[in-house]
């Protein structure tokens, strides 16, 4: 007679080369669960409600991330360097720096794209770039580039913005005021 003899539930659990198959899935669905949690898609965070936009507060430097800014003149002439280009500007490379000139339009008259506001008044900077921050040895030519600048504001006062990138995803390029202005 032959007597076989089963594990109890204790030595399930001793036995190394066993595991549950539950935390085999539990694993990867709490990896997911916590990198789902830490990506925001800025297609779903809600547009900032825009300010209007006066040429006399315009008028001083406006800094942004990664060194980026723009000195606007009262004659409507400004300075610019390191700011990130629109995807629409497919030639550029990197962010850019020069000279160029600033108007105020109305956003109903307003008929390109890579802009989040749709009322109100906004911003149109045009740039003659005269030097690109890129690691390309490659020498680019002179191109005029072209921004659409909305304004909003938050609990740290007025700032401006525009997109850069995908505009799908609407990431945004936000330039404050310096108080050295």
């Amino acid at each position: 007679m032959q007597v076989s003899v089963k594990p109890n539930d204790a030595e399930k659990t001793m036995n190394p080369r066993r595991r549950p198959r539950g935390a085999l899935l539990a694993i990867p669905s709490a990896l997911l669960a916590s990198l789902t949690a830490c990506t925001v898609d800025a297609r779903y965070q809600p547009v900032p409600k825009s300010t209007s936009i006066k040429a006399s507060n315009i008028v001083g430097t406006w800094k942004g991330a990664r060194g980026a800014w723009i000195r606007f003149s009262a004659d409507n002439h400004l300075k610019a360097g390191r700011l990130q280009t629109q995807e629409t500007q497919s030639d550029a490379t990197g962010p850019a720096s020069g000279n160029g000139k600033w108007e105020i339009i109305e956003a109903r008259n307003y008929k390109g794209g890579m802009t989040t506001s749709q009322s109100g008044r906004l911003l149109k900077v045009s740039m003659l770039q005269k030097s690109w921050a890129s690691s390309s040895p490659s020498i680019q030519p002179a191109q005029e580039l072209t921004w659409i600048v909305s304004s909003a504001a938050d609990s740290k006062g007025v700032y401006l913005y525009y997109l850069v990138g995908d505009p799908d995803v609407q990431e945004k390029l936000i330039l404050r005021k310096s108080d050295d202005s």
